[in-house]
């Protein structure tokens, strides 16, 4: 792929991106076991963590050799929401957090499109991300943005299962207006919260970008 962007004189952007370390350990033990292993084997479970988080860090490392350093850092993980918060403070938070700290010098984006309460939102600012990919489908920005630090921008905004999918594009410049002006004053990537489906109409997706481009006085 390098090579191929070279003639084209591009070249790969310095991202790294893993799945988070909870992600990985339902994956390797089945959820049941791993959500089952907090009450029957924590010791083992923390353990397993460990040992995920440093595999992660050296998967994190390899793609800074080919890409360079990593200028932003992607974690997603889908189990912190779905995990009672004493649960994520004890298993999870810590090793995700440990990740973040490995690379100073790069922004950190966690990914988690899931509802999360409001003492989830407050644990997982711990870790230390900059930028939330969240679930627009589960929150607001208006509900969000007291929750989080000054510092965190969103990503995200329009319900990925709403006007974007099956309205007009009028409904979907509406929605779009809505969010620029909830997000005043904030830090916001707009764009489809967790994802965008495939049988969105483009002409939607144009209309959430043209909606953007008129607000903020951009050339096209």
């Amino acid at each position: 792929m390098q090579e191929l962007l070279a003639k084209k004189n591009l070249s790969l952007e310095p991202i790294a991106l893993s799945m988070g370390p909870a992600e990985i350990a339902g994956l390797i033990l089945g959820h049941e076991s791993y959500y089952l292993g907090y009450y029957q084997q924590p010791e083992k479970i923390i353990h397993l963590m460990e040992m995920i988080t440093e595999f992660i860090v050296q998967w994190l490392r390899v793609q800074e050799s080919i890409n360079g350093a990593a200028e932003l850092v992607v974690i997603g993980d889908h189990v912190p929401h779905q995990v009672s918060p004493s649960h994520v403070e004890q298993f999870i938070l810590p090793f995700i957090k440990l990740i973040f700290d490995e690379f100073p010098k790069a922004a950190k984006l966690y990914h988690n499109e899931g509802l999360h309460s409001d003492r989830h939102i407050a644990l997982m600012q711990q870790t230390g991300f900059d930028i939330w990919h969240f679930g627009s489908d589960n929150h607001a920005l208006d509900q969000l943005y007291p929750l989080l630090e000054d510092r965190i921008c969103l990503f995200g905004g329009l319900n990925p299962h709403g006007v974007l999918r099956t309205g007009a594009p009028s409904e979907v410049r509406a929605e779009t207006e809505s969010c620029l002006k909830m997000a005043r004053g904030k830090r916001l990537l707009l764009s489809s919260g967790t994802g965008t489906t495939p049988d969105v109409p483009p002409e939607n997706v144009r209309a959430m970008i043209a909606a953007v481009i008129e607000s903020a006085h951009l050339p096209r």
